[in-house]
């Protein structure tokens, strides 16, 4: 499945603020449960272990990828911070405190005004949560 994110719009064709009735369209999602979701109140959707969609009340409000995230045709997922601020322009972005996430400590960094979520390991992406600001 397609990777390109289009900041507030769109990842891999799937637009956020999209029915999760329509989610069909844009491929073969599969529900999965996962453990924060009583928690959140959102439904998720995977294609393989890589795209996530996530749902709530019946919209897609955020999307996650653990492989790939193209940019105007650069990858994303793999470079060091100062790498992505680059490739993304002048956006301003916050780093939090890192967290354990799959027993391993990982780093998020929000990209507001983008809807961009990555979350670094040793200072290099491996994940990103897309949404749309005006959205959720």
């Amino acid at each position: 499945m397609d990777r390109t994110w289009i900041p507030r719009q769109s990842l891999g064709g799937v637009p956020f603020g999209c029915s999760e009735r329509d989610l069909h369209k844009f491929g073969s999602f599969v529900r999965v449960p996962e453990v924060e979701d009583d928690f959140v109140g959102w439904n998720a959707y995977g294609i393989g272990d890589d795209f996530r969609v996530y749902c709530e009340a019946g919209a897609v409000v955020a999307i996650a990828v653990y492989d790939s995230l193209l940019y105007q045709n650069r990858e994303i997922i793999g470079l060091e911070l100062e790498e992505v601020a680059k490739v993304l322009g002048d956006f301003n972005y916050s780093i939090d405190e890192p967290l354990e996430v799959v027993d391993e400590m990982q780093t998020p960094v929000h990209f507001d005004a983008l809807g961009l979520q990555l979350w670094l390991r040793d200072g290099v992406a491996v994940s990103a949560t897309c949404d749309d600001p005006q959205e959720t």
